[in-house]
């Protein structure tokens, strides 16, 4: 039954806003300000792991948020950022993919972006920060 229910929301693309319904922690939505959005849905990809989509036609941004502290491995982290509230984010940009991943009480966020042209580092930062926010408040 669990293995059946599992595979049902893994495929099963949800409103943005029920993301955290089926995993046992908040999941905060960033603020995301895009004119045209084509698509935007979050995927429960485990007991413990959610995906937030945004896209539109000059790219996809993806947050992945989990209590799985350390999932997201890479080994050379381009840069650290500061955060607000003390938070330290580690951004990372290869060809047209930037990534900028950040602990915030309990849960581990990835905000990745793929696109036609690469979006300048601070709005990925002040994607970021809209979450530390949020969770802080």
């Amino acid at each position: 039954g669990f293995i059946l229910l599992g595979t049902i929301f893994h495929i099963i693309k949800l409103p943005v806003h029920m993301a955290d319904w089926l995993v046992p922690f908040k999941v905060v939505e960033p603020f995301y300000d895009v004119e045209d959005l084509d698509k935007q849905y979050s995927k429960v990809m485990g007991y413990n792991k959610v995906k937030l989509v945004y896209e539109n036609q000059e790219g996809i941004l993806t947050v992945w948020a989990t209590s799985e502290i350390g999932w997201n491995k890479v080994s050379n982290w381009e840069e650290e950022v500061e955060l607000l509230n003390g938070a330290t984010g580690y951004y990372n940009e290869t060809n047209l993919f930037q990534s900028i991943s950040f602990r915030v009480e309990g849960v581990e966020y990835s905000i990745d972006y793929k696109g036609n042209e690469p979006i300048p580092k601070k709005d990925l930062i002040k994607i970021a920060n809209s979450i530390v926010i949020t969770k802080f408040a």
